[in-house]
């Protein structure tokens, strides 16, 4: 890992645990039964539940670190499941949308 890397801050995380929070109740919404919903729930929950360590570890840097890494790597296979079937649901396209919102906060 590359620690020169900057990491979000602790206002950051509470976006993105206010946007994963959102994604994981859209998931409800989508429609198209193609749509891998089961695994990306399992990746944004996840992800939400390292974003809850981080903040809960945010005066220990290297656990901070640990975990907000891992909430990244989890966003993206969120991402990577939401995006594998090629879709028009209005409610999946809000659910990528999110997800990749969070992804670049993380960033």
């Amino acid at each position: 890992m590359d620690t020169g890397a900057p990491q979000p801050r602790r206002a950051d995380l509470l976006t993105v645990r206010a946007l994963l929070d959102e994604a994981l109740i859209g998931l409800r919404s989508i429609e198209d039964s193609g749509v891998p919903v089961l695994e990306a729930r399992s990746y944004v929950s996840a992800s939400l539940a390292q974003i809850y360590a981080a903040l809960a570890h945010a005066t220990e840097l290297g656990a901070f670190r640990e975990h907000t890494t891992a909430a990244l790597q989890l966003a993206r296979d969120a991402l990577a499941a939401l995006s594998f079937t090629p879709s028009m649901d209005a409610a999946l396209l809000d659910d990528l949308r999110l997800v990749a919102q969070a992804i670049g906060a993380l960033n």
